[in-house]
């Protein structure tokens, strides 16, 4: 019977021990892997401040891109504002325009270079070709028939967007050469308001024009300033998401590895219990053995 109780003493004591070997042997697959665990997370951790880099770098840049839409678009806004008072201007200005002295206007020749004025008229404002121009006809068409109505209705409904390029550039050489053809149509140096006016009619137009191609070109730089905006909104919210899906990756392994910290904790207590049963099965094996003798 003694013999009986001894060898199962024996055969926990084994037991206890085998387990005890393969706790340890727990104890160093978790080990290794909170390490690879760790070393993980650092990687992790390191990709997550670069991500972060990236993000404030994209949202900087995000908003660089948004302010300078902004700046353009309130710029659009401004040229707009100024274009459309220069159209006013240009429509009240027809109000002081009398035919009749534009009609008292005497040119000598068709080669003078003070037609232009006219002929500026004739391609711009009646959509004629330059060719079909001819002073005497001219006056008589645009200035006596109707007493000029319906030329001034024309100048005041000439709607600048619709001009072609070489109306905006043969109106500024005109405009350029306004000293020169108002000292050549002034008649004896008398001034002749309706003929200034008209130049100053054209001055306007042209304005309007070179606003035309300042919207054009900002404009352009608009899509392009847009489209950089877009990438770098893009960019943010691509780093923005990395973001979350690296935080969610240390969480989990944070979590797991404190998870793992834990079992040691328990394997180390299971050891230490085991170790001190197997103490007190060696003393009773001990004391059989004491009372086998």
């Amino acid at each position: 019977m003694l013999n009986k109780k001894k060898s199962n003493l024996w055969k926990r004591k084994k037991q206890l021990e085998e387990s005890i070997k393969g706790m340890e042997d727990f104890k160093i697959r978790t080990l290794k892997f909170i390490k690879e665990e760790e070393n993980r997370l650092v990687k992790i951790k390191s990709e997550l401040e670069k991500e972060m880099t990236r993000k404030n770098d994209a949202h900087g840049k995000t908003k660089e891109a948004r302010e300078l839409v902004k700046a353009l678009d309130n710029k659009h806004a401004d040229i707009l504002q100024e274009q459309r008072k220069i159209a006013k201007k240009k429509n009240e200005l027809v109000d002081l325009i009398k035919p009749s002295e534009l009609s008292a206007i005497k040119i000598e020749s068709h080669l003078d270079t003070s037609n232009d004025i006219f002929k500026w008229i004739i391609q711009a404002v009646y959509k004629e070709p330059k060719r079909a121009y001819e002073w005497k006809n001219f006056k008589e068409a645009a200035f006596v028939i109707d007493k000029g109505e319906d030329f001034l209705v024309r100048l005041k409904c000439l709607p600048p967007r619709k001009l072609r390029k070489e109306d905006f550039v043969y109106g500024k050489d005109i405009f350029d050469r306004r000293e020169e053809i108002l000292f050549q149509l002034e008649h004896k140096g008398k001034p002749n308001p309706s003929l200034r006016y008209l130049f100053t009619y054209i001055g306007y137009v042209v304005e309007i024009g070179s606003y035309y191609d300042q919207i054009a070109s900002e404009n352009e730089l608009l899509n392009e300033f847009q489209k950089d905006f877009e990438k770098k909104a893009q960019e943010e919210g691509e780093a923005d998401h990395m973001l979350k899906v690296l935080d969610e990756k240390i969480r989990i392994g944070t979590h797991i590895t404190q998870q793992m910290k834990k079992m040691l904790i328990t394997a180390d207590q299971c050891i230490e219990a085991a170790k001190k049963r197997i103490e007190c099965q060696q003393k009773e094996i001990n004391d059989k053995e004491q009372d086998d003798y």
